[in-house]
C-alpha cells in the first residue's frame, strides 16, 4: 500500500516491508529493507549504501554515480590509477603513492600546493634535493650543484666525480694540499 492506495510495486524512493511502502532515506531512489540504498536520486552519489553531494575523501565517482575507493595510501585520485594527492608520510610520484621517493627524484612541496611529491632532478643528476644536485650519473662531474661534461673550472680540482675549490691563495691545485699556481702576489713554495 501507497498513500492509502494498494499497489503491485512501491514508486521510487520507497520500499515495501509488511504490506506497506516505507519511504527510503532522504537522496535515496532504490532501496529495501537490508540495503539501506542502492541507488541514489541525481546529482546525488552512492558510497557504502548511503547518498552524498560529492563522493567521501579518498573516493572517486564512477560513471554510474557510485563512488569507489581510490588507490592504496591516495587521498585524492581521478580515477583508479590517477592518484593526485597522498595521504599522511606518502609522496605522489608517477600518479601512486610511495613512502620513498626513487633515485633521480627529491621529496617537495611545490610553492601554494599542500601536495608533497617526488620531483625529478636536473638532467645527468643521480642524486638532488630542492638547491641542486648532490651527485651525477658518470661521467659527468659536479660542480655548484650542476653537472658538467667538461673538466672544472680554474681555481677547482677534480676528486672523484666532483670539482672542489683549491685553498683561498691558489689558482690551480691538484688537490686541497698541491697548488700549481697561486694568485698574485703569493708565491708557490
Amino acid at each position: 500500500m501507497y498513500q492509502g492506495t494498494c499497489v503491485n510495486v512501491c514508486p521510487p524512493g520507497f520500499y515495501a516491508s509488511n504490506g506497506a511502502c516505507l519511504t527510503c532515506p532522504m537522496n535515496c531512489q532504490t532501496c529495501n529493507s537490508t540495503s539501506p540504498c542502492s541507488a541514489c536520486n541525481s546529482p546525488y552519489v552512492l558510497f557504502n549504501s548511503q547518498c552524498y553531494d560529492a563522493c567521501p575523501i579518498s573516493t572517486y565517482q564512477l560513471a554510474n554515480r557510485t563512488c569507489t575507493d581510490c588507490s592504496s595510501n591516495c587521498l585524492r585520485c581521478n580515477g583508479s590509477s590517477a592518484c593526485l594527492e597522498c595521504k599522511s608520510n606518502y609522496s605522489l610520484y608517477n600518479n601512486s603513492c610511495v613512502t620513498t621517493c626513487p633515485q633521480g627524484t627529491y621529496q617537495s612541496t611545490l610553492t601554494g600546493s599542500v601536495v608533497v611529491q617526488c620531483i625529478n632532478c636536473t638532467v645527468n643528476c643521480l642524486v638532488c634535493d630542492g638547491s641542486g644536485c648532490l651527485q651525477c650519473v658518470n661521467p659527468y662531474i659536479l660542480y655548484n650543484k650542476e653537472c658538467s661534461n667538461t673538466t672544472c673550472p680554474s681555481g677547482t680540482y677534480l676528486e672523484g666525480t666532483n670539482c672542489l675549490n683549491c685553498s683561498d691563495k691558489c689558482n690551480s691545485c691538484v688537490n686541497s694540499t698541491w697548488c700549481n699556481q697561486c694568485i698574485s702576489p703569493y708565491l708557490t713554495y
